[in-house]
């Protein structure tokens, strides 16, 4: 049951295992056996005493990996949460996490908000095969009709970046010995 005005509680469909999330369990990492692990979710909510959510809306947060919780007011104003009803559907809950989360937010805010890329420029990627540089290649030719060349390693991940993200080259930094070699 709820208690609070403003709290919401919500079923969590989709965590996203995001490698800074070992610190956490390691030694001195903040948290002790049978802590919850908290990182970025997406859900959605089952019922709420909030004007701001009604049961049905999907939600992404920062909160901790549970399946089913309650977010109270005070917990909610110190958190990143964000409403996605309207931007996906229940099937696609976990773009939440993804693209409509921290790693979109980080590509797209360091593509257009930092880089600032011109039409048509050359854009080299690195760590192209991985979460965020993939969908920065993948904004840099859709948007921006860049040139984009992706460097990763090995020839599996060089022929993805290719062949699923229309990257126009690839560098295999595992090749590459030195400077010239690039």
């Amino acid at each position: 049951t709820l208690d609070g005005d403003g709290d919401i509680l919500i079923q969590v469909v989709a965590m996203s295992a995001d490698p800074y999330l070992r610190g956490g369990i390691k030694p001195g990492g903040g948290k002790n056996p049978g802590d919850a692990m908290s990182g970025f979710v997406s859900g959605f909510v089952l019922a709420s005493n909030s004007e701001k959510w009604i049961p049905g809306d999907f939600v992404g947060a920062a909160t901790d990996f549970t399946n089913i919780q309650v977010l109270t007011k005070a917990a909610q104003a110190k958190t990143m949460i964000w409403k996605l009803t309207g931007f996906l559907d229940a099937e696609h809950l976990s773009y939440g996490v993804g693209i409509l989360g921290m790693t979109g937010s980080t590509a797209y805010g360091g593509l257009i908000d930092v880089l600032k890329p011109n039409k048509g420029e050359t854009l080299f990627v690195s760590a192209a095969c991985g979460a965020v540089g993939g969908l920065v290649g993948q904004i840099a030719k859709t948007q921006y009709n860049c040139n984009v060349v992706g460097s990763c390693g090995g020839d599996e991940k060089g022929a993805i970046i290719l062949d699923k993200f229309k990257f126009d080259h690839h560098v295999d930094y595992k090749k590459c010995d030195d400077e010239a070699a690039l």
